[in-house]
């Protein structure tokens, strides 16, 4: 999967990329919906989300969709269990099955 910034930086992670905080998300055909956190990960058939808003937790499969992340403060979070600072910002996950197993992030050329 490939995660671009609005920048235009590329990067990648082996396996999973999770962030807590005030965040928005949106499929490409689907409306904006904000969460207090969330995960993305590959999956074989696309894109893999977990998702909290409140005390709610849902899983769901995009497949073959775009997730668009907007962070709106500087926040923490992980790619594969290793803490990161992440900036403000929007970020793009685009399912790539060729490359199962790995996501895309900002900063470098996959």
């Amino acid at each position: 999967m490939a995660v671009t910034t609005a920048d235009g930086l590329c990067d990648h992670s082996a396996s999973r990329w999770e962030i807590s905080g005030s965040l928005t998300y949106r499929t490409r055909t689907g409306p904006a919906t904000g969460v207090t956190a969330i995960a993305v990960e590959p999956g074989t058939d696309g894109i893999v989300i977990d998702r909290v808003h409140g005390d709610r937790h849902e899983r769901a499969r995009l497949g073959t969709t775009s997730l668009v992340l907007r962070v709106d403060l500087p926040t923490e979070g992980t790619i594969d269990g290793h803490a990161q600072i992440f900036p403000a910002g929007t970020y793009t996950f685009v399912a790539q099955p060729e490359r199962y197993g790995h996501l895309a992030l900002p900063g470098e050329q996959g």
